[in-house]
């Protein structure tokens, strides 16, 4: 219920000189069940007031967490823009089943710490196995959305949060009611992934090697930004020497260091 102090906090993170701000929703589920939420107006609010914020406050990105409708009133404000999942971006909608997991302290492996939905547990199958193979987490990856959800123009770049039609009813598949918007019928808005461009890149073994032990959830970012700076550059080919340049010029010299 602290919606409205976010102008301050942001003002108070770009005078900090703070590059990134997280500015996670909470999803009532578990011992939050009982918390209030803000309301449906208020939400969609916010998440408006986040998107205009991109223009607002120069070297410092804003992003909403844990809110997929971000992507849908970013795409709303600017079809072209560079955090929707139209243009590749994959961040700030949903990632559960798709991009991370998590692992209960008793091994149950679920799509989303909001859930407690198990595709099965790590003592008994690999994790491997139960994130490439697991029913569970096809529906996530493939899935069939039902209500608005499904019929919405905007279901592969938003989707809805899948948790909250979980913990009110059981079905994870069914429409986001926090959700205000009112599908239009159009055709969907579809997701960009590699473009033909982006293969034209080459990359050396060694590079190649580290991208690929990149977490996944980071990795389609990494490589998009990596080939984008090469072809500005005319920079043939993709060596760790460019990613170390890189990683340094984008987070300076005191950035973690990733051994692979």
């Amino acid at each position: 219920m602290n919606y409205q102090e976010l102008p301050s906090v942001i003002d108070w993170e770009h005078q900090l000189g703070a590059k990134l701000l997280n500015v996670f929703f909470i999803v009532c589920t578990g011992r939050g069940e009982e918390l209030a939420y803000i309301t449906p107006t208020q939400y969609e609010e916010v998440l408006g007031y986040l998107v205009n914020c991109q223009d607002k406050y120069n070297g410092m990105t804003v992003r909403a967490r844990c809110a997929p409708h971000f992507k849908r009133l970013a795409y709303e404000k600017d079809p072209n823009s560079p955090i929707t999942k139209a243009t590749g971006y994959m961040g700030g909608g949903c990632l559960a089943g798709t991009n991370y997991a998590r692992v209960t302290p008793n091994g149950e492996l679920t799509p989303c710490p909001y859930m407690p939905l198990s595709a099965g547990n790590i003592r008994e199958t690999s994790f491997v196995d139960l994130w490439e193979k697991s029913d569970v987490f096809n529906s996530f990856r493939y899935p069939q959305l039902k209500g608005k959800c499904g019929d919405c123009e905007y279901t592969d770049i938003c989707g809805g949060c899948r948790a909250r039609p979980y913990v009110d009813h059981g079905d994870w598949l069914d429409e986001d009611q926090w959700c205000l918007y009112t599908p239009k019928g159009g055709e969907k808005i579809k997701v960009a992934f590699n473009t033909p461009e982006e293969s034209h890149v080459a990359w050396d073994e060694d590079s190649e090697r580290r991208l690929n032990r990149i977490p996944y959830f980071l990795r389609a970012m990494v490589k998009k930004g990596v080939e984008k700076h090469a072809r500005e550059n005319s920079i043939p080919l993709i060596t760790i020497e460019l990613m170390e340049e890189l990683r340094k010029k984008r987070f300076g010299n005191e950035a973690p260091v990733f051994k692979f």
